[in-house]
């Protein structure tokens, strides 16, 4: 699990999404979605290793927490942009 965790750190999670004139996503950024892109970077996780307390709905940084392993937690950083 800590190779995970050390895995998913070196990488930067980035999406481009459309939006609103107020940085506003058409959408909100899904469990699916984040363990797609890590899956395409050979880092498996499950969705119920995925926590995202805060809705991903808008251009900017976010903050959510990966947890593979019983007591092992680690905040990530996803950056959206505007498409």
């Amino acid at each position: 699990a800590k190779i995970l965790i050390d895995k998913i750190k070196k990488i930067k999670i980035t999406f481009d999404k459309e939006a609103d004139e107020k940085d506003q996503l058409y959408g909100s950024i899904s469990k699916k979605e984040i363990i797609e892109y890590l899956l395409e970077k050979e880092i498996k996780v499950k969705s119920d290793d995925i926590l995202i307390k805060n809705q991903i709905k808008s251009i900017g940084e976010h903050k959510i927490e990966i947890s593979p392993y019983d007591n092992i937690t680690e905040e990530i950083s996803i950056i959206i942009n505007k498409n």
